[in-house]
């Protein structure tokens, strides 16, 4: 069953990846799953979201026997349970939201609140909903599906077009009707208590509030949106810029990806009129000009339904994936990434390169077929969920990358701690600059550093460490010995304003974990200086080559 309005078109040649994606089955046994939503509790949680109404639970990787919840919705084509999204105080609160279909003699998109049991957090009860938007349909299709809170902290909510094919009313222009549109609530409030389905604040902010350039209805975020299936915010929890990417999925000729830096609504990407830049109706007239085209598209030749999409800032993949965006094509089961350039004053997607195709990488052993979203953990890595009924991991071969960086005295100030990392020959990397205050007192900073394998003959690590004033400080490097639970000393210097660089090499047998895990330790001793205000002790690089 296709999950959404699917068609597309080629205008651009897509070359393949050298095969070095190893996806794995994460999770296999769902039906029909449409999202895979991280739970914000425990990173070692994630929910199935599948199209029937069920919620499943997967814990450390293992579906659960006992769901998560499940409710009522009107299944059949492009309908059915759509969209999940956890608030930013959920943890206060317990609240999440669903998107889905129902009926009440009509056919509806509902938006409805729903309380986790946090004693029992791996249960909802479907008694706790409270209705907070709706939407009636005039068709079946073109539902959209994925709901999502912004870095904002308002939700945001595609509503598609209404449904048949070339949107026979134009709703996606009517500035007077919901459907076609990005609509942005405030779920904390009530602006309209006489309505029982509108319980929803309308953001002060929100582009047509003002009348300018058009007036509309104030829900409204933006315009000429056909069918946004998936879209994703490149989330500042990851170091991300809280831009906004839309798949929009195309009607005949064109699927096409939009992209909208933070908060900067009101735009109309142009459907009926556009589809892409291919001209649908010419005899359309837009709502106000001027519309914003795509930044990616492609035609029928690739495929014929775009499923977005992640923008990646996870670690596993290594910086060659680095702020790739991947998407897929359900009808045709291709996977894809390309790389955005942005202008660093306005915030815009100025140029998409190096356009890449994955399919190869699952094909092997999987074969995707229809991907029917993709979607992250609290990592940032990356997983597809497979309509047949599997949540798949994106992983790298032999990839070693850095965890954490834990601080036992001083506060970071400035810097990445969560940085890229390189795998080339197994090699780890902090990247300039992870940079630590220390308030007149010595200090000790450990980084956490993860591989997938234990099995090396030796490691060798370099320190480049410098501190941010014309001092000589002396500083002592240190590794974890996994065998006699010590802190092993294996290298002294004295920083100084220019980078000192240590290199140590040692077996790797007490050094690397039965797990695969490496812990570095930076000590610096202050106790002798008489300190100026602002102190920092900087790693502009950590580096571990595993041999």
């Amino acid at each position: 069953m296709r999950p959404l309005a699917l068609l597309a078109c080629a205008t651009l040649a897509v070359p393949l990846l050298a095969q070095n994606l190893t996806p794995t089955v994460f999770v296999s046994g769902v039906s029909q799953p449409i999202a895979f939503v991280q739970d914000p509790l425990n990173p070692n949680v994630q929910f199935v979201v599948q199209q029937n109404g069920i919620i499943r639970t997967v814990i450390n990787g293992v579906l659960q026997g006992t769901n998560f919840m499940q409710i009522s919705v009107v299944t059949g084509g492009e309908r059915g349970l759509l969209g999940m999204a956890f608030p930013p105080d959920h943890a206060q609160t317990g609240d999440f939201y669903l998107h889905f279909t129902t009926s009440d003699g009509a056919v509806f998109m509902q938006l409805a609140r729903y309380t986790r049991n946090l004693l029992n957090p791996f249960v909802a009860d479907p008694a706790t909903r409270f209705n907070i938007f709706r939407t009636q349909r005039p068709f079946t299709n073109h539902n959209s599906g994925t709901i999502a809170f912004g870095p904002d902290g308002y939700l945001y909510l595609p509503t598609g077009d209404g449904g048949s094919a070339g949107d026979p009313g134009n709703r996606s222009q009517n500035p007077t009707n919901l459907l076609g549109k990005m609509v942005r609530l405030d779920v904390n409030g009530d602006d309209f208590p006489a309505d029982p389905q509108k319980n929803y604040r309308i953001p002060p902010d929100n582009p047509f509030l003002s009348g300018v350039p058009i007036t509309a209805e104030p829900e409204i975020w933006s315009f000429g949106i056909r069918n946004a299936w998936k879209f994703s915010f490149d989330s500042p929890a990851l170091f991300g810029r809280g831009g906004m990417y839309i798949a929009d999925v195309g009607q005949s000729t064109r699927e096409e990806v939009n992209y909208e830096p933070a908060g900067a609504g009101g735009r109309n990407y142009g459907w009926r009129r556009w589809e892409g830049t291919f001209l649908f109706s010419s005899g359309t007239t837009l709502a106000y000009e001027p519309h914003t085209p795509p930044i990616y598209e492609y035609g029928r030749s690739v495929g014929g339904s775009i499923t977005g999409g992640r923008l990646y800032r996870g670690l596993q993949l290594g910086p060659e994936f680095f702020e790739r965006y991947f998407f897929a094509d359900y009808v045709s089961g291709r996977v894809f990434s390309f790389r955005p350039t942005y202008n660093a004053v306005t915030g815009e997607v100025t140029q998409v390169s190096d356009v890449r195709e994955h399919t190869a990488d699952f094909d092997p052993i999987f074969g995707p077929g229809g991907v029917s979203s993709i979607d992250q953990d609290s990592e940032g890595e990356l997983y597809t969920a497979d309509i047949g009924g599997r949540i798949i991991r994106l992983n790298r071969l032999n990839h070693t990358w850095i965890t954490d960086v834990v601080r036992r005295q001083g506060l970071i100030t400035s810097g990445q701690v969560r940085s890229l990392v390189i795998d080339e020959n197994r090699e780890l990397v902090v990247i300039p600059f992870t940079a630590f205050f220390t308030p007149n007192r010595d200090t000790s900073i450990e980084a956490g550093f993860q591989t997938n394998r234990s099995s090396h003959s030796s490691l060798t690590l370099t320190i480049n460490g410098r501190i941010n004033q014309a001092l000589n400080v002396p500083a002592t490097f240190r590794l974890f010995n996994w065998t006699t639970n010590a802190w092993d000393v294996v290298g002294t210097a004295n920083l100084v304003a220019s980078p000192t660089e240590n290199v140590v090499t040692r077996p790797s047998a007490d050094y690397v974990s039965p797990s695969g895990r490496i812990e570095v330790r930076l000590d610096t001793n202050y106790n002798n200086f008489v300190l100026q205000p602002i102190l920092a002790t900087l790693w502009d690089r950590v580096r571990v080559v595993l041999q």
